[in-house]
């Protein structure tokens, strides 16, 4: 993974001669996280949600004029849950999120501000669960609010491949910056 990360950073850099072609860009989203919390979670649980959000970094070079490669690193809150203990003369509650941190490419194809993406990458569960594999699959529309900034509108759902296999749906927003168009 240090050497896609070494490798983006690179094309960055070198594609300053072409960088009207590069746009960077922040997301923020939030939906719905489908699990069996109990089964992830393993335990009898009091109460949880699944309600999720989180928001990703993220660059694009335009390789071809349909087609944009990139990477973005990110956090996303997955769900909510809670226990209680019972020791015959009283108990106590604990909670807590699950939480994790993303990193992978990402590529998009887009026209006429329509837009798909798809990406691998790697979760790293904030509660020290785990790393686990995840899906990007998104889409959406890019409105155009200057010849730099873009506001992209859209959804995106991701897969991890752990502990009940979380999928969240989600709607995101963003915005976006071309450089030196």
């Amino acid at each position: 993974m240090k050497k896609v990360i070494k490798s983006f950073i690179i094309l960055l850099i070198t594609a300053k001669g072409y960088s009207q072609q590069v746009e960077v860009g922040v997301s923020a989203f939030a939906g719905f996280t489908m699990v069996d919390v109990e089964s992830a979670m393993e335990k009898v649980l009091t109460d949880w949600d699944q309600f999720c959000y989180g928001g990703v970094f993220y660059g694009f070079y335009n390789y071809r004029e349909n087609l944009a490669i990139g990477f973005e690193a990110g956090f996303q809150r997955l769900y909510y849950w809670e226990e209680y203990y019972d020791y015959g003369w009283g108990g106590y509650y604990r909670w807590g999120d699950i939480n994790t941190i993303h990193f992978g490419p990402v590529a998009e194809l887009g026209k006429n501000n329509l837009y798909l993406q798809g990406g691998l990458n790697i979760r790293i569960f904030t509660n020290g669960s785990g790393i686990s594999p995840g899906l990007l699959i998104g889409g959406g529309y890019k409105f155009a609010l200057s010849d730099r900034i873009i506001l992209p509108v859209g959804f995106r759902t991701d897969v991890i491949f752990g502990s009940a296999t979380p999928v969240a749906f989600n709607l995101s927003v963003g915005i976006r910056y071309k450089m030196n168009e």
